[in-house]
């Protein structure tokens, strides 16, 4: 069993690793890519289709 202190330590190191990757990628690709074209792995797919998960889960706005 891991203490609360190891679990914390280990979701640390992976966010920062990813975080690393992420930016390593992105410096690679030499362009910018905005928070839309990283959520959709750069795909071209319409608006729509980017929000739905957002507004499937409650957290887009109230309608």
């Amino acid at each position: 069993m891991l203490t609360s202190t190891t679990g914390y330590l280990i979701l640390l190191i992976f966010g920062i690793f990813f975080t690393g990757l992420t930016i390593v990628m992105q410096r690679r690709r030499k362009e910018k890519m905005t928070a839309e074209q990283f959520s959709t792995a750069g795909r071209s797919v319409g608006v729509g289709l980017a929000s739905a998960p957002s507004l499937q889960h409650g957290h887009g706005p109230q309608l």
